[in-house]
């Protein structure tokens, strides 16, 4: 490659004998071949070839134009080579005390126009720089940035390996090369994979057709996001044949094709999590489903869980439309899992405002999401202060569905495909994931948009077939909420299947592993009951066990009254001082059990705590545990001692409680 001396800034000013290029005629004679680049440089969605295919690099804008005659020329005054752009002696506002020409900065290529603002702001220049390595590097370079003396501009294109002149007039004329050039490309940035209209932005790759005038392209800003292809398809697909008669395996591969098909379907965000003790399979799912997309991670395409939430929001962001694999959530913050969690899956982050107190933008995206960890996310959500005080966010517990990986005591998968043991199944999967990933993804895009409004119908009629053949009427709505995630689950696994990316041989292999992990969510539940009602009968089960005797007065009658009736006078059983009391009891002559005698404030302040107070006794009422008053109403009169008249209050017999 020819020498490309630095140059220092005491003479940056004027560099003599360098091989100049104002347009593409005046080529002259080619120094020796230069070793351009060896990867392709983008062009707003079209490639320029290779250094390698020219014969020539010096200069370099004959081969630029010969390879690409879009490209525009340099502006006026203004010539390229591989020394770098000149700005030369009769150039419009060249600063007349320096003579000859002037060094700008190492090779700089205007590609085109950009906006990143659907409503017209946002505007910016795509370039393309050499840097120091020989490779053409994109970059987008916000207008703002050339504001004042572009000092922003410098330091994001010298980040890239770009060379810049460091007096004032170089400097200047810099920021004079880049607005006066006039591409003749406008391309339009998203700063989010996914969908964009009928097209799907891809690092490097955008997937389908546009309908827009304007070209697309994803800028993610250096943000590094493992979406990478390595290895063979052949090979990936004799991995993925492995995961067929494996329904945990099976139901991984699945969600991950799910994630593009949430926004065409107008389905919401969810996730899977893999719960089960340790080295049981459960990061291997997540390796296998992430080897859809990409690699080359630690975990492969897998993130932690041991971050920060706001950190979170912007991974979310990166994966929108694709898949989100989070492994070990035991390393996750428990206090703030819940709020995690439902993040994650609503799609939305938190409402910021910036220093001057205007309102930012909110994140937002639409992902799925595979997590692993020894416990169910439930659980762990139950331990934390937050649930004890506020009870369970059932968006929490139906959109992040856990899943145990073991199926039985023992057991995470169904067929070892003739390895030995689980643990060598495992690590050849593992292995493979290595080697293989990136395919899969992009085919089943592809495969979709050749006819998406017909694969789109199909995929809703499994859906609902799913949905009609797993559940039945007397489940709750969250229930049949979940069913749907394991259904689209299941369509987007069949469509891989009918469309020749997944190698099963039957289509119906997808729609039965997820019948069989979402008979297993159930079974773990054991209940149609929603998650709030579930909370409710679990608090007040955990409050009278525990304080049945300690914060309630004992009550008995006493003769002679006559037949026991529920206006009869009632007496305390014992001298003992009830501390923090809450209400009455009385035993039942029937069966031993005890009515609770609940007063309101306690009800509301002690037992549902900042629960719903009225729902828990609902739920109650609705388990036969709480007796209710006349008219409907939930609290009762009673005749209590220490009072005149009757009190209204709950009537509650916990051991009615399922």
């Amino acid at each position: 490659m020819t020498e490309m001396t630095p140059i220092a800034a005491e003479t940056a000013q004027t560099v003599e004998g360098a091989p100049l290029l104002s347009t593409p005629a005046a080529a002259a004679a080619p120094a020796a071949p230069a070793e351009l680049e060896r990867d392709a440089l983008p062009v707003a969605g079209d490639v320029l070839p290779s250094a390698e295919e020219a014969d020539a690099m010096d200069p370099v804008w004959a081969w630029l134009r010969a390879h690409h005659p879009n490209l525009q020329a340099p502006p006026e005054g203004f010539s390229l080579s591989t020394q770098g752009i000149y700005q030369l002696d009769d150039a419009p506002n060249r600063n007349s005390r320096i003579k000859g020409q002037l060094f700008v900065c190492s090779p700089l290529v205007v590609i085109g126009r950009t906006r990143t603002d659907k409503d017209g702001a946002g505007w910016g220049y795509l370039v393309a720089l050499l840097n120091p390595v020989g490779k053409w590097v994109p970059v987008i370079v916000p207008s703002s940035m050339l504001a004042d003396d572009g000092r922003q501009m410098r330091e994001l294109l010298m980040r890239q390996g770009l060379r810049c002149a460091q007096d004032r007039a170089g400097r200047q004329a810099m920021g004079e090369y880049i607005q006066s050039s006039s591409p003749s490309r406008t391309v339009q940035v998203v700063t989010r994979p996914g969908w964009v209209g009928d097209v799907f932005a891809l690092p490097g790759k955008v997937i389908g057709q546009s309908n827009n005038e304007m070209e697309i392209m994803l800028d993610l800003e250096a943000r590094k996001l493992l979406v990478a292809q390595k290895g063979e398809v052949a090979d990936w697909k004799a991995m993925a044949r492995l995961a067929e008669a494996n329904s945990r395996a099976a139901l991984a591969l699945s969600a991950a094709f799910a994630a593009p098909l949430l926004t065409r379907l107008g389905e919401p965000g969810g996730g899977l999590h893999f719960h089960a003790r340790s080295s049981r399979g459960k990061t291997t799912m997540l390796r296998l489903a992430g080897s859809v997309w990409g690699g080359g991670g630690e975990t492969g395409f897998a993130r932690s869980w041991r971050t920060t939430d706001n950190a979170l929001e912007g991974i979310a962001v990166d994966h929108n439309d694709m898949l989100l694999c989070i492994d070990e959530i035991g390393l996750a913050p428990t206090e703030r899992l819940g709020e995690i969690a439902y993040m994650l899956a609503s799609g939305q982050g938190k409402t910021r405002s910036s220093k001057t107190g205007q309102t930012q933008p909110t994140a937002r995206w639409r992902t799925f999401v595979l997590s692993s960890g020894e416990d169910p996310v439930a659980t762990r959500i139950e331990a934390s202060a937050a649930f004890r005080r506020s009870g369970v966010q059932a968006g929490s517990s139906v959109r992040f569905i856990d899943v145990p990986m073991l199926i039985d005591d023992a057991t995470s998968f169904e067929d070892l495909a003739g390895f030995a043991d689980e643990r060598s199944f495992t690590r050849h999967l593992i292995d493979e994931t290595d080697r293989h990933y990136g395919w899969a993804g992009p085919a089943f895009l592809e495969a979709f948009l050749a006819d998406p409004k017909a694969h789109e119908a199909t995929a809703r009629e499994m859906i609902e077939t799913f949905i009609a053949q797993t559940t039945t009427p007397e489940d709750d709505p969250q229930v049949q909420r979940v069913a749907r995630q394991f259904a689209v689950i299941a369509a987007a696994g069949t469509l891989a299947c009918r469309w020749g990316v997944l190698p099963w041989d039957r289509e119906e292999s997808a729609l039965k592993a997820a019948a069989t992990c979402f008979d297993a969510w159930k079974a773990g539940r054991d209940t149609t009951k929603s998650a709030e009602e579930l909370d409710a009968i679990r608090t007040l089960k955990a409050f009278f066990e525990l304080h049945g005797a300690s914060r309630f007065e004992s009550l008995e009658r006493r003769a002679p009254y006559g037949t026991a009736g529920e206006d009869d006078p009632l007496y305390s059983s014992s001298s003992q001082i009830v501390r923090d009391r809450c209400g009455y009891r009385l035993e039942n002559e029937e069966d031993g059990s005890f009515t609770y005698f609940v007063t309101s404030e306690a009800w509301r302040t002690q037992i549902c705590a900042d629960r719903d107070a009225r729902f828990v006794a609902e739920v109650a009422k609705k388990c036969g545990a709480l007796i209710p008053g006349e008219g409907g109403h939930l609290t009762k009169n009673k005749r209590l001692p220490g009072r005149s008249g009757t009190a209204r209050v709950y009537w509650l017999q916990p051991d009615k409680l399922p």
